[in-house]
């Protein structure tokens, strides 16, 4: 469950595709209706030869909400069952596409009952800035958390910055985008 699944909620309430959807979201979504956004719309694009047509911010919001507050809401139902809630002291971190969405964090805290910020990786050096997101927060600190405790290495560990580009490099190669 994540962003995808708000993407593919506006694609069928919006009657537009996927792709438009996620320019929607990305643009104009929000978890929660502010008074300054009440009368602000959207423009969705027109499918198949049709006019392209305007909706309201609280359309989009009234189809973001439900499926941001389920996501949640089974986020911290899992949460209450596991005993990682006790060590939750200082609250929680939200990653992934879909934490960006204004009002997500609001919306949060709420529902855990605790202080909830955005995961934004830090500390790391010669990487593109698209890392420093939410989007790549998990992926970034599984990285950081594998490279700072593997022990089976034989020899010294190479610098974060040096293992970060590796990396780059190889999805650049994976996706057809490097020089390699």
């Amino acid at each position: 469950l994540g962003g995808r699944n708000v993407t593919n909620d506006l694609a069928h309430g919006l009657r537009t595709p996927v792709e438009n959807a996620e320019k929607i979201k990305v643009a104009h979504g929000s978890a929660i209706l502010r008074d300054k956004d009440k009368d602000t719309v959207s423009d969705v694009p027109g499918v198949g030869g049709r006019a392209a047509h305007r909706v309201p911010k609280s359309m989009l919001v009234d189809i973001i909400q439900p499926r941001i507050e389920e996501i949640l809401t089974l986020a911290a139902r899992e949460l209450n069952k596991s005993e990682y809630i006790k060590m939750m002291t200082t609250g929680a971190v939200l990653t992934g596409g879909g934490s960006m969405i204004p009002g997500t964090v609001e919306l949060a805290e709420e529902i855990f009952e605790m202080p909830v910020k955005l995961g934004i990786p830090r500390g790391i050096q010669s990487v593109s800035e698209e890392i420093h997101t939410p989007i790549h927060a998990t992926g970034v600190g599984l990285l950081l958390y594998g490279h700072q405790y593997n022990t089976t290495l034989d020899g010294p560990l190479e610098s974060e910055a040096h293992v970060f580009e590796k990396i780059i490099e190889r999805m650049k190669r994976w996706f057809g985008g490097g020089t390699h």
